[in-house]
């Protein structure tokens, strides 16, 4: 059943961009041809926040020095388009924070790009969702921590439940696709808050994006934040309900960890990480071609047997070897480094 209305929902986001859908027929087309091809890039056009969230994942990622500027954005989602990412995600910090992404967005959905912006809800006013819709913005992602306001807003700041669902309310009436992106935690199933933020969300009449959690930024170190094997069954159960995803989900071929194979994360600063949880950089996309630093990532052998546990979250023998070492590294995001390997 899960494969069905996953199936049914990729089907309706694509036929929304024939482009965009034209683009994925030929990725599939690479695929059978044995080639590989991305699909998604996350970018973080800026590290700033005016929220506090307890389990941040970037705040060891933050620096004080110069973001991305409008011309570096596009040309690294020139260079993505190569390579075959047919989904831009933007993200943050908050990437409202900056002026320049509704501009970004265009030059984007120009590319025939299918967009989304990951946001916290806290500016989504009517006339920036007006602003987003405009610039060509396939989907709207917001964060919602709890169910309860009290519970959301204690985790990342004074009224942030009512201005997100707020957002959701001027996004729903443009008639924009929206989707809740949610953390499901060993608190929430036992208190049985993960549920009710899925009822909630039907409610609302939007998707949501299950996240497993991951033991960085905030959260590094604390191996209690992280699914057991019974929560992790729990998920997957969760996962069969209709208007439920996780991030597979938009893979081509499986529902396999899509890090690095499919989906590359890129910082604020340019570089090139797996996904916006393995704090490993490949390479600065300033410094080099995006091609080759991805060509780098995949000869690692570091995601050469992904499987369908999230390599962050789950996997607790890529946890160990790969993720535990960067708390420590003195350097965020840590330099892989060829020849140590």
């Amino acid at each position: 059943m899960h494969m069905k209305h996953r199936t049914r929902t990729n089907i309706r986001l694509a036929l929304r961009r024939k482009k965009v859908l034209a683009r994925i027929m030929v990725n599939y087309i690479k695929l059978m041809q044995k080639k590989l091809v991305l699909r998604q890039a996350d970018i973080a056009i800026t590290f700033d926040c005016q929220l506090g969230c307890k389990h941040c994942s970037i705040s060891m990622l933050k620096k004080e020095k110069q973001v991305l500027s409008l011309e570096q954005v596009n040309k690294v989602i020139w260079q993505l388009k190569k390579l075959g990412v047919t989904n831009i995600n933007f993200t943050g910090g908050e990437p409202l924070l900056k002026q320049d992404v509704y501009d970004m967005i265009k030059f984007a959905h120009s590319q025939q790009m299918f967009t989304s912006i990951l946001s916290n809800g806290f500016m989504l006013t009517d006339d920036n969702v007006r602003k987003l819709k405009k610039s060509g913005i396939d989907m709207l992602i917001v964060s919602i921590d709890s169910a309860d306001a009290e519970s959301h807003d204690d985790n990342r700041g004074k009224d942030s439940f009512n201005r997100v669902i707020k957002g959701i309310s001027y996004a729903k009436a443009h008639k924009m696709e929206v989707m809740i992106d949610a953390v499901i935690t060993p608190d929430n199933i036992s208190d049985g808050d993960i549920k009710k933020q899925i009822k909630l969300a039907k409610e609302l009449g939007v998707l949501i994006q299950l996240n497993v959690p991951c033991a960085v930024g905030k959260w590094a170190g604390k191996d209690e934040k992280l699914l057991s094997k019974d929560d992790q069954k729990y998920f997957r159960e969760l996962l069969k309900e209709d208007g439920v995803r996780t991030d597979r989900f938009s893979n081509y071929l499986s529902t396999k960890c899509p890090a690095a194979v499919e989906r590359i994360f890129i910082t604020a600063y340019g570089d090139v990480l797996p996904c916006p949880f393995i704090h490993i950089s490949f390479g600065n996309f300033l410094k080099e071609p995006l091609g080759k630093i991805w060509k780098r990532m995949l000869n690692s052998g570091m995601f050469s047997n992904n499987t369908e546990l999230c390599l962050a979250g789950e996997d607790r023998e890529f946890i160990e070897k790969h993720i535990k070492p960067t708390y420590d590294s003195g350097e965020h995001p840590y330099k892989y480094d060829e020849d140590q390997q």
